[in-house]
């Protein structure tokens, strides 16, 4: 196997437990355990354990960020955007939005997590506020990040309960609740 490969997979099973279980929950050792490899070869590729979660959750927020503006550039309208990009992140990403969150404010210092706030704006924020600002008679009272802000917090709901099944009507009917909302 090549060294790339081994530095993918590592990243690719960091992601999946990092964003399942959380920073806390997670060690390099599941991480090697799963891969069949020994807890050094991580620390060949990554410093340590602050600088594996760092890269993934760099890396995956910029997979996310692709596919989120990917989406809201498609034709449709407002509420078909929202809808698609909030399908895609309850069904297709292993993400829990407010553990990742909580996650960065105790791992990174003040620095560090200034740096991973741009980087999620850029990943999360940004493409919905892209959307956003397509609303016809939008509010102006609200700043358009404080918009994107408030719906994101309201679908992490359906982002960190997976006990609870969340059907795609759900998540339309919760488009169209908050479209009504910010409407002038």
């Amino acid at each position: 196997m090549a060294n790339k490969d081994v530095r993918q997979d590592i990243l690719s099973v960091a992601t999946t437990y990092f964003m399942q279980e959380g920073y806390n929950s997670t060690s390099t050792r599941q991480i090697a355990d799963q891969l069949g490899i020994k807890q050094p070869v991580i620390y060949y590729y990554f410093k340590n354990k602050v600088n594996l979660y760092r890269e993934v959750l760099t890396s995956y927020s910029a997979e996310i960020g692709e596919t989120l503006t990917v989406i809201a550039q498609k034709p449709g309208s407002v509420a078909d955007h929202l809808t698609a990009m909030s399908l895609y992140l309850v069904n297709e990403t292993h993400i829990n939005l407010g553990q990742m969150m909580h996650d960065a404010l105790e791992v990174f210092g003040n620095e560090d997590h200034a740096e991973m706030f741009r980087m999620w704006h850029q990943s999360y924020f940004a493409p919905f506020e892209g959307v956003f600002a397509q609303v016809e008679n939008v509010r102006t009272d609200i700043p358009l990040s404080n918009i994107s802000r408030h719906f994101l917090r309201i679908l992490t709901a359906y982002l960190s309960d997976s006990h609870m099944p969340t059907s795609d009507q759900e998540i339309t009917e919760t488009v169209q609740i908050f479209l009504r909302g910010i409407s002038a």
